[in-house]
Protein backbone atom coordinates (compact mmCIF):
# COMPACT_ATOMS: atom_id res chain seq x y z
CA UNK A 1 0.00 0.00 0.00
CA UNK A 2 1.30 3.60 -0.97
CA UNK A 3 1.29 6.70 0.88
CA UNK A 4 1.06 10.00 -0.47
CA UNK A 5 4.11 11.07 -0.16
CA UNK A 6 4.98 8.00 -2.02
CA UNK A 7 3.34 9.74 -5.10
CA UNK A 8 4.91 13.24 -4.83
CA UNK A 9 8.14 14.47 -6.61
CA UNK A 10 11.58 14.19 -4.22
CA UNK A 11 11.53 17.89 -4.53
CA UNK A 12 8.62 18.49 -2.91
CA UNK A 13 9.53 16.18 -0.42
CA UNK A 14 12.44 17.90 0.21
CA UNK A 15 11.21 21.24 0.83
CA UNK A 16 7.90 19.55 3.01
CA UNK A 17 11.25 18.71 5.13
CA UNK A 18 12.85 21.94 5.35
CA UNK A 19 9.41 23.28 6.65
CA UNK A 20 9.83 20.95 10.02
CA UNK A 21 10.94 22.40 13.28
CA UNK A 22 14.21 20.46 13.00
CA UNK A 23 15.40 21.09 16.98
CA UNK A 24 11.78 20.28 18.35
CA UNK A 25 11.64 16.92 20.44
CA UNK A 26 9.21 14.17 19.86
CA UNK A 27 8.28 12.35 22.91
CA UNK A 28 6.99 7.93 22.55
CA UNK A 29 6.47 5.39 24.46
CA UNK A 30 8.25 2.08 23.70
CA UNK A 31 8.02 -1.27 25.87
CA UNK A 32 7.05 0.66 28.38
CA UNK A 33 10.02 3.34 28.35
CA UNK A 34 9.39 6.90 27.33
CA UNK A 35 11.98 8.20 25.06
CA UNK A 36 12.72 11.61 23.55
CA UNK A 37 14.29 12.06 19.92
CA UNK A 38 14.67 15.09 17.70
CA UNK A 39 12.43 15.84 15.00
CA UNK A 40 14.63 15.31 12.11
CA UNK A 41 15.85 11.93 13.67
CA UNK A 42 12.58 10.42 13.53
CA UNK A 43 12.24 11.54 10.00
CA UNK A 44 15.38 10.12 9.04
CA UNK A 45 13.82 6.95 10.65
CA UNK A 46 10.44 6.74 8.86
CA UNK A 47 11.70 5.37 5.11
CA UNK A 48 14.36 5.40 2.65
CA UNK A 49 12.73 8.19 0.91
CA UNK A 50 12.60 10.59 4.02
CA UNK A 51 15.73 9.52 4.45
CA UNK A 52 17.18 10.78 1.41
CA UNK A 53 14.84 14.00 1.27
CA UNK A 54 16.19 14.88 4.77
CA UNK A 55 19.52 14.25 4.03
CA UNK A 56 19.29 16.39 0.96
CA UNK A 57 18.38 19.33 2.64
CA UNK A 58 20.11 22.45 2.61
CA UNK A 59 19.52 22.81 6.76
CA UNK A 60 22.92 20.62 7.22
CA UNK A 61 24.86 23.41 5.22
CA UNK A 62 23.48 26.24 7.29
CA UNK A 63 26.29 28.02 9.05
CA UNK A 64 24.86 27.88 12.87
CA UNK A 65 23.11 24.23 12.17
CA UNK A 66 24.84 22.17 15.01
CA UNK A 67 24.63 18.45 15.09
CA UNK A 68 25.23 18.75 18.87
CA UNK A 69 21.51 20.27 18.99
CA UNK A 70 20.19 17.04 17.19
CA UNK A 71 20.37 15.43 20.91
CA UNK A 72 17.94 16.25 23.36
CA UNK A 73 19.25 17.74 26.68
CA UNK A 74 22.55 18.95 25.44
CA UNK A 75 22.31 22.51 25.27
CA UNK A 76 25.53 23.59 26.75
CA UNK A 77 26.67 27.30 28.02
CA UNK A 78 28.39 28.53 31.22
CA UNK A 79 25.34 28.01 33.57
CA UNK A 80 23.95 24.77 31.40
CA UNK A 81 26.80 22.22 31.19
CA UNK A 82 26.52 19.01 29.36
CA UNK A 83 25.30 16.46 31.22
CA UNK A 84 27.93 13.60 31.96
CA UNK A 85 26.53 10.95 29.54
CA UNK A 86 25.95 14.01 26.76
CA UNK A 87 29.37 13.60 24.85
CA UNK A 88 28.64 10.02 24.94
CA UNK A 89 25.36 10.16 23.17
CA UNK A 90 26.75 13.52 20.92
CA UNK A 91 29.30 10.87 20.01
CA UNK A 92 27.28 8.01 19.23
CA UNK A 93 24.66 9.82 17.11
CA UNK A 94 27.44 11.87 15.00
CA UNK A 95 28.82 7.98 13.87
CA UNK A 96 25.47 6.54 13.06
CA UNK A 97 24.78 9.68 10.75
CA UNK A 98 28.29 9.90 9.45
CA UNK A 99 27.99 5.60 8.70
CA UNK A 100 25.75 6.96 5.99
CA UNK A 101 28.31 6.75 2.89
CA UNK A 102 25.14 8.60 1.01
CA UNK A 103 24.86 11.42 3.64
CA UNK A 104 28.77 11.85 3.99
CA UNK A 105 28.65 12.25 0.10
CA UNK A 106 26.03 14.77 0.53
CA UNK A 107 28.07 16.89 3.29
CA UNK A 108 30.80 17.15 0.21
CA UNK A 109 30.04 20.83 -0.60
CA UNK A 110 29.55 22.33 3.16
CA UNK A 111 31.83 24.79 3.85
CA UNK A 112 30.48 26.19 6.99
CA UNK A 113 30.40 24.10 10.52
CA UNK A 114 29.82 24.94 13.89
CA UNK A 115 30.83 22.73 17.00
CA UNK A 116 29.91 23.26 20.69
CA UNK A 117 31.27 19.85 21.68
CA UNK A 118 35.05 18.47 20.36
CA UNK A 119 33.32 14.73 20.17
CA UNK A 120 31.53 16.28 17.23
CA UNK A 121 34.47 17.64 15.41
CA UNK A 122 36.27 14.39 16.08
CA UNK A 123 33.75 12.74 14.25
CA UNK A 124 33.69 14.84 11.69
CA UNK A 125 37.44 14.72 10.96
CA UNK A 126 36.88 10.78 11.61
CA UNK A 127 34.20 10.30 8.81
CA UNK A 128 33.74 13.42 7.03
CA UNK A 129 36.83 12.66 4.24
CA UNK A 130 36.29 16.53 2.57
CA UNK A 131 36.12 18.36 5.46
CA UNK A 132 39.68 19.24 5.41
CA UNK A 133 39.45 20.69 2.29
CA UNK A 134 36.15 21.91 1.90
CA UNK A 135 35.97 23.56 5.48
CA UNK A 136 36.03 27.54 4.94
CA UNK A 137 34.53 28.79 7.88
CA UNK A 138 34.94 27.09 11.35
CA UNK A 139 32.58 28.38 14.45
CA UNK A 140 34.06 26.96 18.25
CA UNK A 141 31.46 27.31 21.04
CA UNK A 142 33.08 24.84 23.60
CA UNK A 143 35.56 23.69 26.27
CA UNK A 144 39.07 22.64 24.84
CA UNK A 145 39.06 25.26 22.60
CA UNK A 146 42.71 24.88 22.41
CA UNK A 147 42.36 21.35 21.34
CA UNK A 148 40.18 21.92 19.14
CA UNK A 149 42.44 24.73 17.33
CA UNK A 150 44.94 22.38 16.93
CA UNK A 151 42.94 19.48 14.89
CA UNK A 152 42.00 22.25 12.66
CA UNK A 153 45.89 22.48 11.32
CA UNK A 154 44.17 19.81 8.77
CA UNK A 155 41.90 22.16 7.55
CA UNK A 156 43.70 23.63 4.35
CA UNK A 157 41.43 26.32 3.06
CA UNK A 158 40.26 27.74 6.41
CA UNK A 159 39.58 31.02 6.15
CA UNK A 160 37.12 32.62 8.77
CA UNK A 161 37.14 31.41 12.21
CA UNK A 162 35.09 32.07 15.18
CA UNK A 163 35.87 31.33 18.87
CA UNK A 164 33.46 31.47 21.57
CA UNK A 165 35.03 30.20 24.92
CA UNK A 166 33.34 30.09 28.03
CA UNK A 167 34.00 32.76 30.68
CA UNK A 168 35.92 30.33 32.87
CA UNK A 169 37.85 28.84 30.04
CA UNK A 170 41.75 29.77 28.74
CA UNK A 171 42.86 30.72 25.43
CA UNK A 172 46.09 30.26 23.87
CA UNK A 173 45.92 32.86 20.66
CA UNK A 174 49.52 32.07 19.68
CA UNK A 175 47.98 28.68 18.74
CA UNK A 176 45.87 30.38 16.04
CA UNK A 177 48.76 31.57 14.02
CA UNK A 178 49.93 28.04 14.10
CA UNK A 179 47.96 26.13 13.71
CA UNK A 180 45.26 28.00 11.07
CA UNK A 181 47.99 30.52 8.69
CA UNK A 182 45.46 30.74 6.35
CA UNK A 183 42.90 32.92 8.17
CA UNK A 184 41.66 35.82 6.82
CA UNK A 185 38.92 36.50 9.18
CA UNK A 186 39.12 36.24 12.90
CA UNK A 187 36.44 36.45 15.93
CA UNK A 188 37.30 35.83 18.87
CA UNK A 189 35.07 36.15 22.65
CA UNK A 190 37.94 35.89 24.84
CA UNK A 191 37.74 34.04 27.58
CA UNK A 192 39.07 35.80 31.18
CA UNK A 193 42.68 34.06 30.95
CA UNK A 194 43.90 34.60 27.46
CA UNK A 195 47.34 33.31 27.11
CA UNK A 196 49.93 34.23 23.76
CA UNK A 197 49.77 36.02 21.11
CA UNK A 198 48.08 36.88 17.86
CA UNK A 199 51.34 38.89 16.51
CA UNK A 200 52.52 36.05 14.33
CA UNK A 201 48.96 36.21 11.74
CA UNK A 202 49.98 36.70 8.61
CA UNK A 203 47.35 37.91 5.86
CA UNK A 204 44.37 38.82 8.14
CA UNK A 205 41.87 41.19 6.81
CA UNK A 206 39.39 41.37 9.50
CA UNK A 207 39.80 40.59 13.22
CA UNK A 208 37.15 41.38 16.28
CA UNK A 209 39.11 40.62 19.44
CA UNK A 210 36.23 41.32 22.60
CA UNK A 211 36.16 40.15 26.21
CA UNK A 212 32.94 38.07 27.63
CA UNK A 213 33.98 37.39 31.01
CA UNK A 214 34.81 40.65 32.77
CA UNK A 215 38.66 42.13 32.51
CA UNK A 216 41.03 39.98 30.85
CA UNK A 217 43.72 38.19 32.95
CA UNK A 218 47.15 38.37 30.21
CA UNK A 219 48.40 35.19 31.85
CA UNK A 220 52.23 35.07 31.02
CA UNK A 221 52.13 37.43 28.04
CA UNK A 222 55.81 39.09 27.64
CA UNK A 223 56.03 43.03 27.22
CA UNK A 224 56.85 42.28 24.09
CA UNK A 225 53.92 40.38 23.14
CA UNK A 226 50.90 42.30 21.54
CA UNK A 227 47.28 41.33 21.17
CA UNK A 228 47.41 42.69 17.85
CA UNK A 229 48.32 40.85 14.71
CA UNK A 230 51.00 43.33 14.00
CA UNK A 231 52.47 40.71 11.02
CA UNK A 232 49.17 42.04 9.26
CA UNK A 233 49.92 45.64 8.88
CA UNK A 234 49.50 45.87 5.78
CA UNK A 235 46.43 43.74 4.88
CA UNK A 236 43.95 44.75 8.20
CA UNK A 237 41.30 46.58 6.94
CA UNK A 238 38.28 46.02 9.77
CA UNK A 239 38.98 45.86 13.96
CA UNK A 240 36.61 45.37 16.57
CA UNK A 241 38.63 45.90 19.71
CA UNK A 242 37.17 45.65 23.30
CA UNK A 243 39.10 46.87 26.19
CA UNK A 244 42.99 45.62 25.04
CA UNK A 245 46.01 47.44 26.42
CA UNK A 246 47.59 47.27 22.88
CA UNK A 247 45.20 49.37 21.14
CA UNK A 248 47.44 52.10 20.60
CA UNK A 249 49.22 50.03 18.23
CA UNK A 250 46.43 50.52 15.62
CA UNK A 251 48.34 53.77 13.77
CA UNK A 252 50.45 50.75 12.22
CA UNK A 253 47.41 49.84 10.16
CA UNK A 254 47.65 52.11 6.99
CA UNK A 255 44.42 50.01 5.29
CA UNK A 256 42.61 49.93 8.08
CA UNK A 257 39.04 50.88 6.66
CA UNK A 258 36.54 50.42 9.58
CA UNK A 259 36.93 50.44 12.46
CA UNK A 260 34.45 49.06 15.94
CA UNK A 261 34.82 50.40 19.67
CA UNK A 262 33.21 49.01 22.69
CA UNK A 263 33.18 50.91 25.74
CA UNK A 264 36.91 52.05 25.72
CA UNK A 265 39.30 53.46 25.07
CA UNK A 266 36.55 56.40 23.32
CA UNK A 267 36.27 60.14 23.04
CA UNK A 268 39.73 61.81 23.85
CA UNK A 269 41.85 58.72 24.01
CA UNK A 270 40.85 57.28 20.94
CA UNK A 271 41.32 61.21 19.68
CA UNK A 272 45.04 60.47 21.10
CA UNK A 273 45.60 56.96 19.58
CA UNK A 274 43.99 57.94 16.07
CA UNK A 275 45.67 60.66 15.29
CA UNK A 276 48.81 59.65 13.93
CA UNK A 277 47.04 57.05 12.03
CA UNK A 278 47.85 57.36 8.08
CA UNK A 279 44.69 55.08 7.83
CA UNK A 280 41.33 56.11 5.73
CA UNK A 281 38.23 55.13 7.95
CA UNK A 282 35.59 54.78 5.94
CA UNK A 283 33.18 53.58 8.89
CA UNK A 284 33.59 54.10 12.58
CA UNK A 285 31.50 52.52 15.68
CA UNK A 286 32.44 53.76 18.76
CA UNK A 287 30.47 55.66 21.95
CA UNK A 288 30.68 59.06 23.59
CA UNK A 289 30.89 58.33 27.14
CA UNK A 290 29.78 60.73 30.44
CA UNK A 291 29.77 60.28 34.03
CA UNK A 292 26.89 62.25 35.87
CA UNK A 293 26.71 64.02 38.49
CA UNK A 294 30.40 64.00 38.99
CA UNK A 295 30.55 67.11 35.75
CA UNK A 296 28.60 69.32 33.47
CA UNK A 297 27.77 66.61 30.77
CA UNK A 298 28.30 69.33 27.98
CA UNK A 299 31.80 69.76 29.32
CA UNK A 300 33.05 66.04 29.44
CA UNK A 301 31.26 65.68 25.97
CA UNK A 302 33.65 68.97 24.70
CA UNK A 303 36.97 67.20 25.50
CA UNK A 304 35.92 64.32 23.23
CA UNK A 305 34.98 66.08 20.64
CA UNK A 306 38.50 66.43 18.96
CA UNK A 307 38.22 62.50 17.77
CA UNK A 308 35.54 63.39 15.27
CA UNK A 309 38.43 66.33 13.69
CA UNK A 310 40.94 63.41 13.58
CA UNK A 311 42.36 63.10 9.83
CA UNK A 312 42.00 59.73 9.35
CA UNK A 313 38.36 60.51 9.87
CA UNK A 314 37.68 62.78 7.30
CA UNK A 315 36.59 60.98 4.30
CA UNK A 316 34.15 58.76 6.92
CA UNK A 317 31.05 57.75 5.24
CA UNK A 318 29.41 55.66 8.20
CA UNK A 319 29.06 56.34 11.42
CA UNK A 320 27.25 54.53 14.56
CA UNK A 321 27.66 56.66 17.24
CA UNK A 322 25.91 56.05 20.71
CA UNK A 323 26.07 58.82 23.56
CA UNK A 324 25.79 57.19 27.14
CA UNK A 325 26.23 58.05 30.74
CA UNK A 326 28.04 55.33 32.65
CA UNK A 327 26.50 56.84 36.33
CA UNK A 328 23.13 58.53 37.05
CA UNK A 329 20.61 59.26 34.77
CA UNK A 330 21.37 62.51 33.75
CA UNK A 331 18.45 65.32 33.14
CA UNK A 332 17.08 65.64 30.44
CA UNK A 333 17.92 68.79 29.34
CA UNK A 334 22.24 68.06 29.92
CA UNK A 335 21.82 64.93 27.56
CA UNK A 336 19.56 66.61 24.80
CA UNK A 337 22.41 69.59 25.25
CA UNK A 338 25.06 66.80 25.20
CA UNK A 339 23.83 64.89 22.02
CA UNK A 340 23.07 68.59 20.18
CA UNK A 341 27.14 69.29 20.38
CA UNK A 342 27.86 65.70 19.08
CA UNK A 343 25.45 66.34 16.19
CA UNK A 344 27.11 69.46 15.69
CA UNK A 345 30.58 68.76 15.33
CA UNK A 346 29.85 65.63 13.46
CA UNK A 347 27.92 67.49 10.94
CA UNK A 348 31.15 70.13 10.69
CA UNK A 349 33.75 67.89 10.42
CA UNK A 350 32.48 64.49 8.78
CA UNK A 351 30.97 65.85 5.59
CA UNK A 352 31.08 63.12 3.99
CA UNK A 353 28.65 60.77 5.77
CA UNK A 354 25.82 58.82 4.14
CA UNK A 355 24.65 56.49 6.40
CA UNK A 356 24.12 57.68 10.03
CA UNK A 357 23.32 55.35 13.01
CA UNK A 358 22.48 57.61 16.36
CA UNK A 359 21.55 56.86 19.81
CA UNK A 360 21.30 60.02 21.44
CA UNK A 361 18.53 62.76 22.72
CA UNK A 362 16.88 64.71 20.16
CA UNK A 363 16.14 68.71 19.84
CA UNK A 364 14.17 68.75 17.26
CA UNK A 365 14.95 72.71 16.78
CA UNK A 366 18.46 72.13 15.96
CA UNK A 367 18.24 69.12 13.75
CA UNK A 368 18.73 71.78 10.62
CA UNK A 369 22.57 70.21 11.20
CA UNK A 370 21.71 66.95 9.01
CA UNK A 371 21.75 69.68 6.14
CA UNK A 372 25.06 70.02 6.18
CA UNK A 373 25.20 66.67 5.01
CA UNK A 374 25.00 66.70 1.34
CA UNK A 375 25.50 62.67 0.85
CA UNK A 376 23.15 61.33 3.62
CA UNK A 377 21.54 58.46 2.40
CA UNK A 378 20.28 56.86 5.72
CA UNK A 379 19.47 58.23 9.07
CA UNK A 380 18.61 56.09 12.03
CA UNK A 381 18.22 57.60 15.05
CA UNK A 382 17.60 55.47 18.68
CA UNK A 383 16.41 58.06 21.26
CA UNK A 384 16.47 57.24 24.41
CA UNK A 385 13.23 56.76 26.63
CA UNK A 386 12.30 60.36 27.72
CA UNK A 387 15.53 62.03 26.28
CA UNK A 388 13.88 64.55 23.80
CA UNK A 389 12.37 67.61 24.00
CA UNK A 390 8.58 67.76 24.58
CA UNK A 391 6.02 65.17 26.10
CA UNK A 392 2.92 65.84 23.60
CA UNK A 393 2.96 62.87 21.67
CA UNK A 394 1.10 63.87 18.28
CA UNK A 395 3.69 67.13 18.52
CA UNK A 396 6.97 64.90 18.69
CA UNK A 397 4.84 62.88 15.61
CA UNK A 398 4.50 65.89 13.77
CA UNK A 399 8.09 67.65 15.06
CA UNK A 400 9.65 64.05 13.29
CA UNK A 401 7.58 64.07 9.55
CA UNK A 402 8.95 68.22 9.87
CA UNK A 403 12.36 66.42 10.29
CA UNK A 404 11.76 64.03 7.35
CA UNK A 405 10.31 66.96 4.39
CA UNK A 406 13.03 69.20 5.62
CA UNK A 407 16.45 67.41 6.01
CA UNK A 408 15.94 64.86 3.71
CA UNK A 409 16.46 65.82 -0.30
CA UNK A 410 17.26 62.86 -1.79
CA UNK A 411 14.53 60.57 -3.71
CA UNK A 412 16.35 57.41 -2.18
CA UNK A 413 16.72 58.42 1.70
CA UNK A 414 15.86 56.30 4.13
CA UNK A 415 14.63 57.48 7.49
CA UNK A 416 13.68 55.69 10.93
CA UNK A 417 13.52 58.11 13.99
CA UNK A 418 12.57 55.85 17.41
CA UNK A 419 11.43 56.71 20.40
CA UNK A 420 10.83 53.60 23.08
CA UNK A 421 8.81 56.13 24.98
CA UNK A 422 6.21 55.74 22.23
CA UNK A 423 3.12 53.71 22.51
CA UNK A 424 4.32 51.97 18.86
CA UNK A 425 8.25 52.13 19.89
CA UNK A 426 8.89 53.74 15.70
CA UNK A 427 7.57 56.38 14.09
CA UNK A 428 5.83 54.57 10.57
CA UNK A 429 5.19 57.00 7.61
CA UNK A 430 2.25 55.58 5.60
CA UNK A 431 3.25 54.96 1.75
CA UNK A 432 0.54 58.33 0.99
CA UNK A 433 2.80 60.24 3.43
CA UNK A 434 5.76 59.34 1.67
CA UNK A 435 4.65 59.86 -1.79
CA UNK A 436 3.34 63.27 -0.52
CA UNK A 437 6.68 64.37 0.77
CA UNK A 438 8.62 63.14 -2.06
CA UNK A 439 6.35 64.70 -4.56
CA UNK A 440 7.21 68.04 -2.73
CA UNK A 441 10.87 67.72 -2.86
CA UNK A 442 13.45 69.14 -4.88
CA UNK A 443 15.37 66.42 -6.90
CA UNK A 444 17.26 69.30 -8.98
Amino acid sequence: MTSYFDNIPNEVLEHIVSLVPWYENVKFTEEGKEHVLCQVVVLLQVSRRFRRATQNSPIWHEFLFEFEGLVPDTFMDDDHPLPANGFHRVNGLCHALFADSYFVACLQSKCDWSFSSLECLLAVQLHVPSFSKSARTVLLSLKGTDVAIHRLSTCQNLTKLHIHAGSDASLDLSSIALFAPRLKALFIDCPRMVFGSLSEIKGLEELALQCVGGELNFGDLDEDEILVPIASQNTLTRLTLDDVEDFCLIDQFPDLKHLKTALSPVGDELAAILENSVAKLESLDTQFIFQCPVRDPTCQIREQLPLLSCLCLSHLTTIHLSLLCTTFAPFVEDYVDASMLVLAEMTSQLVHLEEVELFAGVDLDRVHYLNRLKNLKTLDWSVPTGFNQGNDEEALNNHVRQLFEDVINKPDILIRVENRRLRDGIFVFTEEEIQALLRRMDFD
